[in-house]
């Protein structure tokens, strides 16, 4: 059974019409092929370890988020704990809808 993994409604609409998102997220993933739903089979690249919100600038357009501030404001939703450690991810469609 494939690794599923899961994103805000918003996101995945992003994502199928993008064909790619970067997202941050608290736990260390491998690289892998993923399971979306409503989305498909799409590859999971891990990217940096994130430091600063700098570091995410040059992603933020294809983030599914229109400024910096949303998405980090968004991260911090979820990663509330400054002390957590925080993984960037390339998420690649790799097939169509499910």
């Amino acid at each position: 059974m494939a690794t599923e993994m899961r994103f805000l409604s918003s996101l995945k609409d992003f994502l199928r019409e993008n064909g790619e998102i970067y997202t941050v997220r608290k736990y260390k993933m491998d690289e892998r092929e993923v399971e979306i739903i409503g989305v498909g089979t799409c590859r999971r690249i891990p990217m940096d370890i994130v430091e600063h919100r700098a570091q995410l600038e040059p992603y933020v357009s294809k983030s599914g988020f229109s400024k910096l501030e949303d998405w980090v404001d968004r991260i911090l939703y979820y990663i509330p704990n400054k002390d957590d450690t925080k993984y960037l991810y390339h998420v690649v469609r790799l097939n169509g809808t499910r």
